[in-house]
Parts: C-alpha cells; sequence; structure tokens
C-alpha cells in the first residue's frame, strides 16, 4: 500500500500504473502449487502462519489497498495461466469460456502436488462467476480516474515459428477508427463489430508474420464459398496495414454445447451432434481424389495414405468444435488461420475434430469407450498414420522455436498426482489375504477365509479343514511385491509353493499382472496348521527391481546368443574350408597329371 502511495504521488491526472502479481486465492494453490516466494504449500491460503515479509492479497484486499492508497481506481485483467507466462488475458468484460482453461504445466520453478484436475474446477468457477475471485494472477491498470478498458481479451500465438507467431485481441471500437466495410451475407451487413461495439484483431507477434496475417482476407474469401451450400457462415476479415479486423460473434462454441451434453448424460445427443458436423466437413471437403503435393509432404511429411482418400485444394484442418461458433440457428466458423491451398484427406480432418474434442481435456475421458474413431470410418492403422501427420504439423508450425511446454518436462521439478496416491494408498488399506482350500471341491469363495493387511502386513495361523490337498493364496487384486517372511507347516517342515509371478529369491516375489496368487501343491501328512507371515512391498521399487534384473537377464542371454553367433560363424568357416580342400583334392584327382602319376605307381 505504502509503494502504491508514493507511486501514485507522481501520477499525471490521465497516468496508468501496471501492476502484475499473483492472486493470493489463486485455483492453482488450491490444487497443489507452492506459495511463490517462499516455495511452501498452502501458505498463502492460511494467511501466510509461518512467514513473514511478502505477501500476495485476494481481490477483495486489493480493493481496500487501492481505496487507502488514494482512492486509486483499476480496471481488471487475470492473466492465464498467470502472469510470468501469459497465454491469454482475460478482463471482466470477457471471462473465458467454458472448457478453455486447460492448461496447467506452470510450476517450472518448483515441485508440486497435483490435488485435483483444475480444468473441470474452473468450469465450475466460471458457472458460478466466481473465477475472479480464483484467477491465478491479476493484472491490474490503476489510475487515479477508473482507466477505460479498450482491450477486453489478447491472446498471444507466439510459441511457434517466427512465420506464424501472432496475437489476437477483442477490442472496443474507438470513435476514430475507420469503419470496417459491410460485407452482406444472408442479407445482414457483417460490419466488423457487434452490437456492443467489439471488433477483432490480429496482427503479427514478428515481422516475419505479417504475410501469415494478410493470407486471412484470402481464406475468407475463399471459405466463405466452400461452406455456404452447408449453411455455415465465416467470421468475416478485413485486412488493414495494421493486421486484420475480424467480427465479433456471440454465442456459444460447438466444444460448449457438447460438453453441456456430456454433463447433462445426454451422450447420444452428444454423438448425434458431433457427428452432424464430421458429416458437413466430408460434404464440403470430399470433392476430389486426394493427390499428395510437394506443399503436401512439406508441411504433413511423406506419410503412407490410402489412394482412395479425397480431399479439396482448399483445406482448413482447424475445423474443430472449438472453432464453431453457435448462435441460435446461426453457425459460424472462427479462427480459420490453419487453412492451405492444397488438398488434405477429409479423413485427416474428421480425425483432428475428434482428437482435439476428446483429448484436450480430461473430462471427456469417459467418451473413449464409444469408439468416435471407429464410428467414423477411422481405423487404428490410420488413426497412427494421421498422429504421425498432426505431430509433422505441429513441427511445421514451430520450427526453430522451442516452446515453453516442451521444456516442461526438461526444466519442471515434476509433480506427484494425490489422487493416484489416495487410490493407492486406499487400496492397500482394504488388502486382504484370502487363502482357499480345495477339500474335492476345487477353489471356490465358499471354502475360502480372509485376513486384512495391517501396516502392510499379515500374521496368521490356519488351522487347515478336513481333506484339504492344496492350497492357493491370493494376496489382493493388484499387481504388488511380496515378502514371506514365514512360512511353515505345525509340523515344523517347509512349505513348497509356487507362484505366478517372479521369483528374486526364496522369499521375494513380484507380480507384475493384476490377481497375484500363490499355490501350495502338496500338504504333507499331520501338517495341522499353516503358519504365514507376510508384507507388502512397495510396488514401484519392486517393479524397478524386476525390471532391471529382467533387463540384465536379457543382457545375458543377448551375450550367449552372439556368442553362439560368433562360434557359429567359426563353425561355417571351418566348414567353407574343409569343402574349398575337398574341391581342390578332386581338382588334382580328375588332372591328367594325376591320372598318369596313379597308372606308373599302380595306384
Amino acid at each position: 500500500m505504502d509503494f502504491l502511495k508514493i507511486i501514485a504521488t507522481h501520477l499525471k491526472p490521465d497516468g496508468k500504473i501496471v501492476l502484475a502479481i499473483e492472486n493470493r486465492l489463486g485455483l492453482k494453490y488450491w490444487a497443489g502449487c507452492t506459495e511463490d516466494h517462499f516455495g511452501t504449500l498452502f501458505e498463502g491460503l492460511e494467511g501466510y502462519p509461518r512467514t513473514s515479509g511478502v505477501k500476495t492479497f485476494t481481490k477483495k484486499e486489493f480493493g481496500k489497498i487501492l481505496k487507502e492508497a488514494g482512492d486509486l481506481k483499476a480496471a481488471w485483467y487475470y492473466p492465464f495461466p498467470d502472469y510470468k507466462f501469459p497465454m491469454t488475458i482475460y478482463s471482466e468484460e470477457h471471462l473465458p469460456s467454458k472448457g478453455e482453461l486447460n492448461r496447467t504445466e506452470y510450476n517450472f520453478d518448483r515441485f508440486r502436488l497435483e490435488l485435483f484436475q483444475e480444468s473441470p474446477v474452473y468450469d465450475t468457477l466460471l458457472e458460478n462467476d466466481l473465477y475472479p475471485q480464483f484467477a491465478n494472477s491479476f493484472l491490474l491498470l490503476i489510475g487515479k480516474e477508473q482507466p477505460q478498458m479498450q482491450t477486453v481479451y489478447a491472446k498471444f500465438s507466439n510459441e511457434r515459428d517466427r512465420r506464424f507467431a501472432i496475437c489476437t485481441e477483442i477490442c472496443k471500437k474507438q470513435g476514430n477508427e475507420k469503419q470496417v466495410k459491410g460485407d452482406m451475407e444472408n442479407g445482414k451487413s457483417q460490419t466488423g463489430e457487434d452490437k456492443n461495439g467489439l471488433l477483432v484483431k490480429k496482427f503479427p507477434a514478428e515481422k516475419e508474420a505479417e504475410s501469415h496475417i494478410r493470407k486471412l482476407e484470402e481464406i475468407y474469401e475463399k471459405l466463405k464459398v466452400m461452406y455456404q451450400p452447408e449453411g455455415i457462415g465465416i467470421n468475416y476479415c478485413h485486412c488493414t496495414a495494421q493486421g486484420a479486423e475480424l467480427e465479433f460473434l456471440g454465442g456459444i462454441t460447438l466444444e460448449e454445447k457438447l460438453d453441456t451434453l456430456l454433463e447433462a448424460g445426454k451422450t447420444e445427443e452428444l454423438e448425434a451432434l458431433l457427428f452432424s458436423y464430421i458429416e458437413k466437413i466430408r460434404r464440403i471437403h470430399e470433392k476430389e481424389p486426394f493427390e499428395k503435393t510437394e506443399d503436401f509432404i512439406r508441411v504433413f511429411g511423406d506419410v503412407n495414405l490410402e489412394q482412395t482418400l479425397k480431399g479439396t485444394s482448399v483445406s482448413n484442418i482447424d475445423l474443430v468444435p472449438a472453432n464453431i461458433l453457435l448462435d441460435g440457428d446461426r453457425v459460424s466458423v472462427i479462427d480459420y488461420e490453419w487453412t492451405f491451398f492444397f488438398p488434405v484427406p477429409s479423413q485427416f480432418l474428421v480425425y483432428r475434430m475428434i482428437h482435439y474434442y476428446m483429448e484436450s481435456d480430461v473430462k471427456r475421458g469417459s467418451l473413449k469407450s464409444l469408439n468416435f474413431y471407429e464410428k467414423a470410418g477411422i481405423t487404428v492403422r490410420e488413426q497412427e498414420i494421421y498422429a504421425e501427420m498432426e505431430e509433422n504439423f505441429q513441427k511445421y508450425m514451430l520450427g526453430t522455436h522451442t516452446s515453453m511446454l516442451s521444456l516442461y518436462d526438461r526444466i519442471s521439478p515434476g509433480k506427484a498426482n494425490a489422487l493416484e496416491f489416495y487410490e493407492e494408498q486406499k487400496q492397500r488399506a482394504s488388502r486382504e489375504l484370502q487363502i482357499f482350500w480345495d477339500a474335492g471341491r476345487d477353489f471356490n469363495e465358499e471354502d475360502s477365509v480372509r485376513y486384512p493387511f495391517k501396516n502392510d502386513e499379515v500374521s496368521i495361523t490356519l488351522k487347515l479343514p478336513e481333506h484339504t490337498t492344496r492350497l492357493r493364496l491370493d494376496p489382493g487384486e493388484f499387481r504388488t511385491g511380496i515378502y514371506i517372511r514365514k512360512m511353515r507347516w505345525g509340523n515344523g517342515e517347509e512349505v513348497k509353493r509356487r507362484a505366478e509371478g517372479y521369483r528374486f529369491d526364496k522369499d521375494i516375489f513380484y507380480f507384475g499382472g493384476e490377481d497375484p496368487q500363490l499355490y501350495i501343491d502338496e500338504i504333507p501328512e499331520g501338517a495341522g496348521t499353516l503358519e504365514l507371515e507376510m508384507e507388502l512391498l512397495n510396488e514401484q521399487r519392486t517393479g524397478q527391481k524386476f525390471w532391471e534384473a529382467y533387463l540384465e537377464r536379457e543382457k545375458k542371454l543377448n551375450v550367449a546368443a552372439q556368442d553362439l553367433i560368433a562360434r557359429e560363424k567359426k563353425l561355417n568357416a571351418a566348414a567353407q574350408n574343409l569343402i574349398t580342400r575337398e574341391k581342390q583334392v578332386h581338382t588334382v584327382e580328375n588332372s591328367r597329371i594325376w591320372k598318369i602319376y596313379r597308372a606308373i605307381k599302380g595306384i
């Protein structure tokens, strides 16, 4: 507050202070990211009980600080994922849509917990008008008078090659701006602004991207003609000296509509709606047989495609649910920058429509069992080919640029998934050793008994039922390692056992599959009881030990195989040498000199 007071004394009447700072209640801190200044979990959320000095504040606390610093006014912006690496900046006048906030790789500096999936929680906050209170960061434009918000949204598409690095803004139209010329479409003038006076601008973030922006108007003109028969409009575009201006359209995306149906459990309606647009893609983009061109290979690689595919000379590969806008009966396509003036298989466009809806948010994972790819006629092999095309396209788009996201695994200390840990511990807490006996009826549930593991250990003495001929021990339903501390009969004899798992030594086993089992096939006379002490071992460490042993075994087998190959080569060489010598002898025996010699010697 004191700092703001000092700065405010130097402000001109229309001067502005720009402040970027963390939100103490940012969702990422609830989800398991550490406090930025101290590196401790939940420090800011709990009100800094263990530290002093640097602090961050909530939106309400900032309002109080601004007032006490001289009744300062602020326009509020919300950088996402946060102000350190902002990819998108929202505002009070243009908040995120459901499904937009799905990037969570922002712990580049410190290890974090992952307590829950943030994307669906963001959606819940948005539905309840709570996002501004839980945004990860604030970007404030502060002045003595209320700052006028001209730009209400900004997105930076600069994690790309410089040729494609652009910025998109949604701005309020200013009175001194030149009106964008109308384009009569369906009897309605597209003026480049909506009724609220909003305008979309795209401009190059790098000089090399100017040609990429200039192509947008030509793309618009071509797609407008192609999509009109399907009743689909195209977001109006007009190029200027600074970049491109597009109309701002209202409505919700097809992605949001599909998610609404998913949340309501209406998966049949969801599937029907999605496939209605897949059919539109086919009707639009299946006009002629597809042929690979040099430009296609340059962007998507020389992949092995079928000969029967179809395409069109103009291919908008980014026709995905997030770029289809629904407003009543009006359907519009937005963000069509990845349109190429050469054929691309229509099936690849269908693949991307399914892929980018299914894979861009974990909450849609339940749809995978519906086999959308198969229903769209895309085989597993074709999915692999289209995935290779997509990978090549991403490389083309990145060029020489190295994105922050691609550095995440190399830079970040990583994260621990609390849900996985919870499930593992819950499984351990509920694990039981189930012992089956065969007394003439094979192994069945009725002839079994259960013993719970306590702290991953069990110690029991089982009195053998009459006529028991063999036993089966099931230490839970999940892959694990077990250590048998003691296993003997009541008469003191050692128990002979076998296992469907890897045996490290006499008493340690690893079961890499589910439902691990131990078998006792022989029960000596007078055994009476089975005395058993067993411990569950850490699956991850035991599994790692197993793979190390497996690789060492493979290494030894490879050495033995190489030795065998070397010996075989020597034997082959010796055989070839013998064959050569036999040929030489045969040649001599059939020579004239040898025949004369034999006649003289009487051989």
